[in-house]
């Protein structure tokens, strides 16, 4: 899997899906913009692209892995979380190793959340 920088702004989120669904970066919309409604955006998006979302919040992923399995080390996540700045921030987590769409390369100090993508066949 290839890094992908975001370029300007907070777009981490569409770096993110571009790193997983090798969707072109610059072709995602900004989903984060709006805050309400960013996963049903994201979800409506991806769907006819052949792409789901799972969404977990951290205690309910904490119970899933158990049914996961080794997801986390062996799989692709994108992690939600807090930046060292305590900005939301998104990062992959792809085969026991986090891939950083900000130029620092930081990382996030916590997450929250976890999402797994899915490729699904596209109906039409």
């Amino acid at each position: 899997m290839k890094r992908i920088v975001m370029v300007g702004g907070n777009r981490c989120f569409p770096a993110c899906l571009a790193m997983v669904t090798e969707i072109p970066y610059e072709s995602i919309p900004d989903f984060c913009a709006q805050p309400e409604t960013w996963l049903q955006d994201a979800r409506a998006w991806l769907l006819p692209r052949g792409w789901e979302i799972i969404f977990l919040h951290r205690k309910a992923l904490k119970m899933a892995l158990a049914d996961l399995g080794t997801l986390a080390h062996t799989g692709t996540l994108i992690l939600g979380g807090r930046n060292a700045r305590g900005v939301m921030h998104s990062v992959v987590a792809h085969r026991g190793e986090i891939l950083d769409p900000d130029i620092a390369n930081a990382g996030i100090e916590t997450w929250d959340d976890a999402m797994v993508l899915i490729k699904i066949p596209i109906v039409s």
